[in-house]
């Protein structure tokens, strides 16, 4: 009866599966310790835990909604952690990064060099390289309040940061 009610509350929540599993652990934590056998193998407790996992459904990000996310929250008055995060998701959005990518990016700082026609990113290593070797992405520098390019180059004057950046401008 405890699992249901935690699945109702988590689904008034919004969460996922892991408020459910977290109770169902702890229970089965306490009869395990008591030296009983756990409650939770029962299959009605099977199925709760079923019931609490939650199917993703991604949708897919477009054009325009990053033009909207720029517009709304990388304007000219952006302080510096929204543009941080809009930036962020233009340039993965435009270069095809995980978040781990630029995360790379962040603690290895010359991985980034801005040209007059684009900006580069290295890649030291991806997931997705099967062969292990570095890669490069270029993203055009094209203007416009969503680009990468322009996003980057806002959040870099706005941090007033001494990172040796590459400038080739």
């Amino acid at each position: 009866m405890y699992l249901i009610y935690v699945y109702q509350t988590a689904q008034a929540d919004e969460v996922g599966l892991g408020r459910v599993t977290g109770a169902s652990t702890a229970i089965a934590c306490h009869f395990f310790l008591a030296g009983r056998p756990s409650a939770t193998e029962h299959p009605a407790c099977n199925l709760v835990r079923d019931l609490g996992r939650r199917t993703l459904h991604g949708k897919k990000l477009q054009p325009e909604h990053v033009r909207m996310l720029a517009a709304h929250f990388a304007g000219p008055d952006a302080s510096l952690p929204d543009l941080m995060r809009v930036a962020a998701i233009s340039v993965m959005f435009a270069g095809f990064l995980r978040s781990n990518d630029l995360a790379h990016i962040s603690l290895k700082h010359d991985l980034l060099t801005l040209h007059d026609t684009h900006m580069a990113i290295t890649l030291p290593r991806s997931k997705m390289d099967q062969e292990g070797k570095e890669q490069t992405v270029q993203i055009t520098c094209m203007r416009g309040v969503a680009w990468p390019v322009g996003l980057t180059e806002r959040l870099l004057a706005l941090g007033n940061q001494c990172f040796s950046f590459q400038f080739c401008r």
